[in-house]
């Protein structure tokens, strides 16, 4: 999805105009499709393009499996979660598109739930998994990204912790749980993956802030939103 939308913003064939958030013509116009389509594009074809995507399919492939290892809808319940709550930090800071902060909201969770996980960037600096995207947006920062267009990542990386609070930490320290994934997008979801949609997940959201050895492929049998080995970004 990423790549076309960059391919067509590239080549003037994907109307941007009409895919960027506007609660103005949601409301006005009634383009209820832009809830949804800012999402879908991150940016132009471009160095900053291409570090994302190789970030989303390097450390995607292992958060999604280990999340619907539990519950089949759990993955999708994340994107819908963090789709609604940028439409939500729209009303206050307008961003047009959120495919980066999507991206970003990825990167954390697997950060939390990869977190003993040592991670090397190119060779040159090993580090805990816990820290992998503030590195990113500090490798940003040395390439020369302005601040500004570092602020949709920024809250990219609040609202995952938002959802990690929400799911994992708030549950194992109240024993209440306060967000789930609906039975319903379960059901759906299990006839992509194969799975039994019991829609119960274990305590702490069927998560673990230390789990080592996960950071491999997603590998087993089904459909996955996200294929890729799932390896470091020196291997």
């Amino acid at each position: 999805m990423w790549l076309g939308t960059a391919v067509g913003a590239q080549l003037n064939i994907v109307p941007l105009a009409q895919m960027a958030m506007s609660w103005r013509q949601v409301i006005k116009r009634l383009q209820i499709w832009r809830l949804v389509t800012h999402v879908g594009f991150v940016a132009p074809l471009s160095r900053y393009f291409a570090f994302r995507l190789l970030w989303l399919f390097i450390y995607g492939p292992p958060l999604e499996q280990q999340m619907t290892a539990y519950n089949p809808g759990e993955f999708a319940f994340l994107i819908l979660f963090a789709t609604v709550m940028f439409n939500i930090v729209y009303i206050f800071y307008p961003m047009g598109f959120c495919g980066s902060a999507l991206i970003f909201t990825i990167l954390y969770l697997w950060s939390r739930n990869f977190s003993s996980q040592e991670v090397s960037i190119w060779g040159l600096l090993n580090i805990k998994a816990f820290y992998l995207p503030w590195a990113f947006l500090g490798v940003d920062l040395l390439m020369g990204m302005p601040m500004a267009m570092l602020y949709p990542d920024l809250i990219g990386i609040g609202i995952g912790h938002l959802y990690y609070f929400l799911m994992s930490l708030y549950p194992m320290a109240s024993g209440n749980v306060i967000l789930k994934c609906p039975i319903w997008l379960s059901r759906y979801m299990a006839q992509f993956y194969g799975k039994a949609a019991s829609g119960v997940t274990p305590p702490g959201g069927g998560r673990s802030s230390n789990t080592r050895g996960g950071g491999g492929g997603g590998g087993g049998g089904g459909f996955r939103a996200f294929q890729g080995q799932g390896r470091t970004l020196t291997d």
